[in-house]
This record gives C-alpha cells, structure tokens and sequence, in this order.
C-alpha cells in the first residue's frame, strides 16, 4: 500500500546521507523510529508534486488514504492537500532539503508506548548542527532563486503547511495504533522503520 511504499523509499534516502551515517546507532534508530512515519504527508505531497499520476493511479491514492483516514479525517487530509498546492512552490530542491531539515528534529512526535524501551539520545545537540547546516543550505538556495522578501514568504509557507500536515499525522497515527482494521499497516509501517536501520 501506498503508506508503506513511501516509508520505505524515504527511509531509503535519508539512510544514505553521510551526516545520517555519521551518528550513532541510537541516534539513528531515534530518528527513524520517532520522525520517519511523520514525514509520508510531506513525501507525499513532495510525490504528487514532481511525479506524473494517470487518473487510476489518483483514484487508487484517494482510496487508500480514505480507508485510513476515514470520511471525516480524509475531508480535513483533502483539504490541507490543496491548501498545500497552493501554499507550496514546485521545486523538488526546496521541498526534498526541508524533508532533511525536519528529519533531523528531536523529535517531531513522541507518544507514550508502554510496551516500547525509552529510547535516550545523549547528543541532541548533534542534531541540531545537521539541522543548522540544512537549514543555511535550504535558505541560501532561497536567497539565491527568489530574493530576501520571497525567500521568507515561502519559508513561512512551508513551516505552516507541514504543521497542518503534522496535525492530520497525528491524528493518522492514532487510528493506525487505536484500529484493530488497521493494526496490520500500523505494524507494517514499524517493521519498515526497523528495517530500514538494521538492514545494511
């Protein structure tokens, strides 16, 4: 399904840089399991903004996120995917050094999961100067193409589309771990996270 191939191709990047290859096991294991399930909305949109979709393929992906979502979600989901459109420039430059920028966050969500080991980070200052390096690379980049007073307006845009995009996540989420019809994506979904650290 498309949640699991998004997680997976994803993952796939983000192991593959050098400044994800440079933390420890623990470090990287935090940001797969804590950040990765958070940014399918963001690929998502990334996908749907650089990639060309025949019409079955449209309604495929609407189908699938409905049976996740469920109507009243999927309507909210519907609509922050076209405020999205709207919010967001097409360049897959800008949209895929955000992804890393919110990658390397500590974390983007966390929820209480009694079954699961706390997972303790020592180091997240480490994140933060990966973070701060992405950060002047994204904005210069900015600078370079649209000029100071652009560059802010679609930096303000993409911090505010992905807060609403997290939301929906959130929300996502919690029928994912709450859904016994949904327990096995859910599952899936983590499997993939643990895969895709311990697979080398």
């Amino acid at each position: 399904m498309l949640p699991m191939s998004i997680t997976f191709a994803l993952g796939s990047f983000l192991k593959e840089l050098p400044a994800f290859q440079s933390l420890s096991r623990t470090n990287q294991l935090f940001l797969c399991k804590n950040n990765l399930r958070q940014l399918i909305f963001m690929n998502f949109h990334e996908l749907n903004q650089a990639c060309f979709s025949e019409p079955w393929q449209i309604d495929a992906c609407k189908s699938i996120w409905e049976f996740i979502c469920g109507p009243d979600l999927h309507k909210q989901f519907a609509s922050i995917q076209i405020s999205a459109e709207k919010l967001i420039i097409t360049d897959p430059i800008m949209t895929r050094l955000w992804i890393i920028i919110l990658f390397f966050s500590t974390p983007l969500f966390s929820y209480y999961d009694p079954k699961s080991t706390a997972i303790k980070v020592r180091k997240n200052s480490l994140f933060i100067d990966i973070q701060t390096i992405y950060v002047n690379l994204l904005w210069k980049y900015l600078l370079n193409r649209h000029g100071p007073m652009e560059s802010i307006r679609i930096y303000s845009n993409l911090a505010f589309a992905f807060l609403s995009m997290l939301r929906i996540g959130l929300e996502v989420n919690i029928r994912l771990r709450t859904r016994k019809d949904l327990a096995p994506i859910h599952e899936t979904l983590d499997d993939l996270v643990k895969l895709d650290i311990n697979a080398d």
